[in-house]
């Protein structure tokens, strides 16, 4: 059975954030630390007759790379990776940190290097998304990490992320219509 707190947050981020139609491929981008949104993300794409794209990660693999990686490594930027960027719809993003120190001991020049790398693959996001192109979102899964780091038990930080959200209305789809800001280039990015 769907959590309630997952199952309302994926229909906004489904239904109002990123409007998923018929057909629309959707790119979903999360840690595994996020599944249980990730599942009813998934669900809710499903139902709205979109082509979900999964792409989990694992947290440390990153913080593997920066510690471990050489150069050329650092710079790689996976083919398959700019392809989904061209070929999405429609991109969801689930930021989900269990450790939100992991990469304080990394030395910054070499985040900076894959940063940089990397800067690419944004640019691209954002040149799509200010040409109507790719929808997006990004919206944060509750960790105990960060409600660490709010000084904040899980359950509060909880709902001070479904209070922030609108999401404590019984209709947080109704409640956050007109919120949205206008991004880059006159480009649209929705509330979640």
């Amino acid at each position: 059975m769907p959590d309630t707190y997952h199952a309302k947050l994926a229909d906004v981020v489904v239904g109002y954030s990123t409007r998923v139609g018929e057909g629309d491929v959707v790119l979903i981008e999360s840690p595994v630390s996020a599944a249980p949104l990730v599942r009813e993300v998934f669900r809710r794409v499903l139902r709205a007759g979109g082509q979900p794209q999964l792409r989990l990660s694992l947290e440390t693999m990153v913080d593997s790379l920066l510690r471990n990686g050489n150069d050329e490594q650092l710079e790689w930027i996976n083919p398959v990776r700019a392809e989904d960027f061209e070929r999405a719809d429609v991109r969801i993003v689930l930021l989900s940190s269990t450790n939100t120190k992991g990469l304080t001991t990394v030395d910054p020049s070499r985040q900076a290097l894959y940063g940089r790398a990397h800067e690419q693959l944004g640019n691209r996001y954002l040149e799509r998304a200010a040409a109507g192109e790719l929808r997006g979102v990004l919206t944060q899964f509750p960790t105990n990490a960060a409600a660490q780091d709010a000084e904040m038990s899980l359950e509060q930080y909880e709902r001070f992320g479904d209070r922030a959200g609108l999401g404590v209305d019984r209709e947080p789809i109704a409640s956050g219509r007109g919120v949205a800001k206008p991004g880059p280039a006159g480009a649209r990015f929705r509330w979640t």
